[in-house]
């Protein structure tokens, strides 16, 4: 998805995996 802007991305998908990590984790807990 992101190749020639994979540097500018990396942030941003890290951020929105640790978020979803946590909302799969939610999800699962509950």
């Amino acid at each position: 998805m992101c190749t020639k802007a994979l540097l500018k991305c990396q942030d941003n998908i890290q951020e929105f995996l640790t978020i979803f990590d946590i909302s799969e984790r939610a999800a699962i807990g509950d």
